[in-house]
């Protein structure tokens, strides 16, 4: 694939509800990976697509199913690559980022205030595992840090995460990406690192929203 520009520069935004977050730092709130739905991504919520008796397990289950077999098929790309957000939190968000997958709907960029929020983080196909490290709000911008895991085999796999926002007060709010280093004991094995021209390929792209 050829190498895509980057997003434009975003609106500088300041304070972030304390709502949101239960651990405070100096360099932001950290959003805790246990409170992360996401699909085979370790120390969130598992996002599961187990049945029993015929029946998902899980609340809406099904939507998993299709999301990743959408996923498979997605490619990331100026016009489709951000990261989105939905209202709802968790599985019952799970239809409308569905709709989103399956291009039968296109993310929305402004919210009326008092509705529950997420944030979608998610990954192209690839013969890498991507987990997140953490979630930080620092004003009103939020950064998903992730790092990448090479596979032992030559699976491919996706992944998605639907990060818990609450219910933010009006204002504009950016979302940025960090990629962090690999495991210690994979930079031992002397795996090589993923340039970000490598890396925007693979990852959705940052993204702004507004709460009116």
């Amino acid at each position: 694939m050829h190498r895509r520009e980057a997003l434009a520069s975003f609106l500088a935004l300041s304070a972030f509800p304390t709502s949101l977050l239960a651990e405070r730092s100096e360099k932001g709130r950290i959003i805790p990976l246990k409170e992360i739905w996401a699909y085979e991504m370790p120390g969130t919520k598992r996002l599961s697509t187990a049945t029993k008796d015929g029946k998902y397990v899980m609340e809406n289950g099904a939507d998993v199913v299709y999301i990743t077999r959408a996923m498979v098929r997605f490619q990331i790309d100026d016009k489709h690559g951000q990261a989105f957000v939905v209202e709802g939190e968790g599985p019952k968000a799970l239809p409308r980022v569905r709709k989103i997958f399956e291009g039968k709907s296109m993310p929305d960029q402004m919210f009326k205030s008092g509705m529950p929020l997420s944030l979608v983080f998610f990954t192209e196909m690839s013969g890498t595992y991507v987990f997140l490290d953490e979630v930080r709000a620092t004003g009103r911008s939020i950064e998903i840090r992730y790092r990448f895991h090479p596979h032992r085999t030559r699976d491919a796999t996706v992944h998605f995460a639907l990060i818990p926002l609450g219910k933010l007060p009006p204002a504009q709010y950016e979302v940025e990406l960090t990629q962090v280093p690999v495991a210690k004991e994979f930079q031992k094995q002397g795996y090589p690192a993923i340039n970000e021209e490598w890396a925007e390929e693979l990852i959705c792209r940052p993204t702004r929203f507004e709460i009116r």
